[in-house]
């Protein structure tokens, strides 16, 4: 399929059409490009990606109140988004849980997709803590990640034993 520029299109329009028709080969070119700045500018992509990372990690420090809820420790940076009923690690692999293959993945990123979309969802089943008070609160609570596993080979996965 050919584009062309026709009379009275600009050349932004054009490249628009020939994006569209050629989807394909303009994400090939388009991956090729980022590829390359990602290497020679290496320390500029890192600047970019540290700015949006602290970015949401505002945002959704603030939608949360600002400040741990148990001490009140107020520096964003160091704030940690906590399930509220401690299972964290539980709910990636919970196919009942709303929309866990979405929000299940721990992260910035996730955690502001879940603030965006569901904010009661992210109300009624998060809260924010700093790590100390997290710590204490998942040693209190026997919340721990590394729950005792057993392999099920019929289902080819992990399982944490009852």
């Amino acid at each position: 399929m050919q584009c062309s520029l026709q009379a009275g299109m600009d050349h932004a329009e054009y490249m628009r059409q020939w994006r569209k028709k050629n989807h394909d080969r303009a994400l090939e070119i388009s991956r090729k490009g980022n590829l390359k700045w990602r290497t020679l500018k290496h320390e500029g992509y890192l600047s970019v990606s540290r700015k949006s990372r602290d970015t949401m990690k505002k945002k959704v420090a603030d939608f949360y109140g600002g400040k741990c809820v148990k001490c009140g420790f107020s520096d964003y940076r160091i704030l940690e988004v906590d399930h509220i009923d401690g299972r964290g690690c539980d709910e990636r692999d919970r196919k009942d849980y709303p929309n866990s293959h979405v929000y299940g993945r721990s992260g910035v990123e996730a955690n502001n997709r879940l603030v965006n979309e569901n904010p009661e969802l992210a109300r009624a089943t998060r809260q924010l803590l700093c790590p100390n008070c997290h710590k204490l609160k998942m040693l209190e609570n026997h919340e721990h990640g590394y729950r005792k596993k057993r392999y099920d080979v019929a289902e080819n996965r992990y399982k944490i034993k009852a």
